[in-house]
């Protein structure tokens, strides 16, 4: 990119290394030697340029992304310059896809259900008995202001209009009963609703005795879950993007064993991960995009098909990138399959173990 006099300095601006007489860069970072004193018009030239040669590497990435396998293969022949960083773009296309699914869980919730139930019950009963305690104020006050009237009528109907329209009227709850995590605990722990709404979890497990350093914790985090749902869910959610972080090295390691007679080297398998997975990506953030423009019904058909697409891809680019026959390529794809959910499993489940205990 030219732009800016030559400055013809003794001396790298950038890391005062010495120049050679009449060298255009620097022999150690490679910084252009001009004059960096430069015009807006030429500042606005280079940030235009460099854009342009953004959007063309990206769209020649995305192309390339689009044939299986031969992103992998052109790295390691050396045709790197001409695509985007294949770490960066599934760096990029992993932030984007955890911030739609968060935002879409924060918009529309995601846990459904029985939890769901209890959560939003013990809401409800709180807000009744905030309401209720307002009600008893006003009315106390009322009682005071007009003694000679009979307003006990008036009371009792507004105290019915406030009950009726909540019928889940608990005023505690058995916390051990309705969420358990495996880890032996108190055999009984009600809680009262007004405590665990108004109280910091910290001076809550104090107030109610609870000992015992995993008992502590536990009911710390089951009380911050019950309180709000969706804030955990939508952390955890982005706690998930350390599990796909995690997943690429050990898919790596099972592609190194399962081509163990073959000479990859071990960056190759995990350019390899990178590549179909930042495919995979793709590939469901287009889904979520598309999504609100299906019905309900439609949804699970999309996504399925979408697996079954990303599944040939990765068949395909298993064939090209390791070039075995195509007996071997589809046994060592259904191997990859096993070894895949069980990682998978394993390290989304301890990811949101340690996210759910530092929430």
């Amino acid at each position: 990119m030219e732009s800016g006099p030559l400055h013809t300095a003794d001396h790298c601006l950038n890391c005062d290394t010495p120049l050679p007489e009449q060298a255009l860069y620097c022999p150690k970072c490679g910084q252009k030697d001009r004059d960096t004193r430069i015009s807006f018009f030429k500042l606005v030239k280079e940030a235009l340029l460099a854009i342009l040669n953004l959007d063309s590497r990206m769209l020649r990435t995305l192309r390339g992304l689009l044939v299986p396998g031969k992103l992998s293969q052109e790295f390691f022949i050396g045709r790197q310059q001409k695509y985007m960083n294949p770490v960066r773009l599934f760096l990029w296309v992993t932030l984007i896809l955890i911030a739609m699914i968060t935002w879409r869980a924060a918009r529309e919730g995601i846990i459904k259900g029985n939890v769901n139930e209890l959560t939003d019950g013990l809401k409800k009963s709180w807000e009744l008995k905030k309401s209720l305690v307002l009600l008893d104020t006003a009315m106390l006050k009322t009682r005071e202001r007009f003694p000679q009237r009979n307003l006990e009528p008036v009371f009792d109907s507004l105290h019915l209009f406030f009950v009726q329209g909540f019928p889940d009227q608990r005023d505690s709850i058995e916390m051990n009963a309705n969420i358990n995590f495996g880890v032996e605990q108190q055999d009984s722990l009600k809680v009262s609703i007004t405590d665990l709404y108004e109280m910091e979890p910290d001076s809550l497990i104090n107030k109610y005795g609870i000992t015992g350093f995993w008992n502590r914790i536990i009911t710390k985090q089951k009380a911050k879950f019950l309180v709000d749902q969706t804030s955990l869910a939508t952390y955890l959610i982005g706690k998930l993007t350390w599990a796909v972080f995690i997943l690429m090295p050990l898919l790596a390691l099972c592609l190194k064993l399962l081509y163990v007679r073959r000479d990859f080297y071990f960056v190759e398998h995990l350019i390899f991960a990178i590549h179909t997975h930042t495919l995979a990506f793709l590939s469901f953030i287009v889904v979520l995009l598309v999504l609100p423009l299906t019905g309900d019904g439609d949804a699970e058909s999309l996504l399925g098909f979408m697996f079954l697409l990303v599944g040939i891809y990765v068949l395909l680019a298993q064939k090209r990138f390791y070039m075995q026959r195509w007996g071997k390529t589809i046994a060592k794809f259904i191997i990859l399959q096993f070894f895949y959910i069980f990682l998978l499993t394993i390290t989304m489940l301890i990811t949101l173990l340690i996210g759910f205990f530092l929430f």
